[in-house]
């Protein structure tokens, strides 16, 4: 089996690099007590490597850049 890969909106980890620790699932009610909506958190982990001081750099100023961006996909390919 291959390592997983994240993508988070045109931003794409390499193969390996982000692992998934754990979903946790909730939901939130209506005020009658049903089911308004479903929850899910996704807590990863992973290890940025740059081959120099300033390869590293770049690399964490463009997956800082990519982070900045809200309501994009995620993909998760285990």
């Amino acid at each position: 089996m291959g390592y997983a890969v994240l993508t988070y909106g045109t931003y794409t980890h390499a193969a390996g690099e982000v692992k998934l620790d754990s979903i946790e699932r909730r939901h939130e009610f209506d005020e009658r007590g049903g089911v308004d909506k479903r929850i899910e958190t996704w807590t990863f982990s992973g290890l940025l490597v740059g081959t120099s001081q300033s390869d590293l750099t770049t690399k964490m100023s463009a997956m800082q850049a990519a982070y900045a961006k809200h309501n994009v996909d995620v993909v998760f390919k285990p």
